[in-house]
């Protein structure tokens, strides 16, 4: 007859001591670290898909919404590009000193790097504490540090003349 007793866990043959063995140390579970695919996206998730549109509502939809994201990365390239100008000139303004100068209508006005400045997120936020009895110290405590900035604007005068005049 077999003894299936002897395939149970635990079974000890007659005769024999349990042995005791420590128990296996537990494998480590990797804690997740790439960053889930996509942003977050709770609050887009609520809207419907655009398949409830009519077909041709669907494709122009796409159309400008792909279009938007483009100009949005348009829009950073070219703010890129204008900050390397803005250096550019400040450096020769530097070079002679200058707090402008002009070519023609073209005009830049140096006012050279400014520093940051302490300010609160909106004006209403600082009302708001203020009225509910902040302290001077909690009203600063609250501000946030700006960072250095140029100061340097490029203008065609003859375009700000039209401007005025209409």
């Amino acid at each position: 007859m077999v003894d299936f007793n002897k395939h149970l866990k635990g079974y000890v043959p007659a005769g024999r001591k349990a042995s005791v063995k420590p128990a296996p140390k537990p494998i480590p579970v990797p804690t997740p670290t790439a960053k889930p695919a996509g942003p977050k996206t709770k609050r887009a998730d609520e809207f419907p898909l655009i398949s409830v549109m009519s077909r041709t509502d669907m494709e122009e939809a796409r159309a400008l919404m792909q279009a938007d994201i483009d100009y949005q990365d348009q829009a950073k390239s070219i703010a890129q590009i204008r900050d390397d100008i803005k250096i550019s000139l400040y450096g020769i303004a530097k070079r002679y000193s200058l707090d402008g100068f002009r070519a023609g209508t073209l005009v830049v006005y140096n006012n050279g790097m400014r520093a940051g400045s302490k300010r609160f997120n909106s004006k209403a936020g600082k009302r708001l504490l203020a009225e509910l009895g902040a302290t001077e110290e909690q009203l600063e405590s609250c501000m946030k540090e700006t960072k250095p900035f140029l100061d340097l604007k490029v203008r065609d005068v003859s375009q700000a003349e039209e401007e005025e005049e209409e």
